[in-house]
């Protein structure tokens, strides 16, 4: 197995905005994060105990959970500004809302199924264009990885 860093930004205390997935399974978890111990944190969590680990169970199962094989990890780092690297996270979170939106509308192949859920709190942020031109960006960056993998 191999497993490709890229950067040691991912153990920094970043905002993110990642995309873990499975082409097995078709799924796809959309989440935020601003964790001290940075994004690499973030994930082993969801795979012990979090919530991306508790939405795969439920629709797939706890066998399938442990056989599989291959799960990615996609990210975004956020701009360096207050409104993505405060503790509040509304903001990430806006981009996070708008970027699931994003993978509604837009079906990719082979197709995803979102299993990671995520509330508009903060309706006013979500409408923003800035945290719609983010999400759009990051889900543009996705897709292109994922058509070449």
């Amino acid at each position: 197995m191999l497993i490709k860093i890229g950067t040691s930004k991912i153990c920094r205390c970043l905002p993110f905005v990642y995309i873990i997935y499975s082409r097995e399974y078709h799924c796809v978890y959309i989440g935020q994060t601003l964790s001290h111990e940075g994004l690499i944190r973030r994930f082993a969590d969801h795979l012990t105990n979090s919530s991306f680990r508790k939405h795969f169970i439920e629709m797939y199962g706890f066998e399938a959970f442990q056989l599989i094989k291959d799960l990615e990890l996609f990210y975004s780092i956020l701009p360096n500004n207050n409104k993505f690297e405060s503790y509040e996270s509304c903001f990430r979170e806006a981009v996070e809302y708008n970027l699931q939106n994003f993978f509604r509308e837009n079906k990719l192949n082979p197709y995803l199924t979102i299993i990671s859920k995520v509330s508009n709190n903060n309706i006013s942020a979500v409408g923003l264009r800035e945290m719609k031109s983010h999400a759009e960006r990051i889900f543009s960056d996705f897709k292109n990885a994922y058509s070449i993998l």
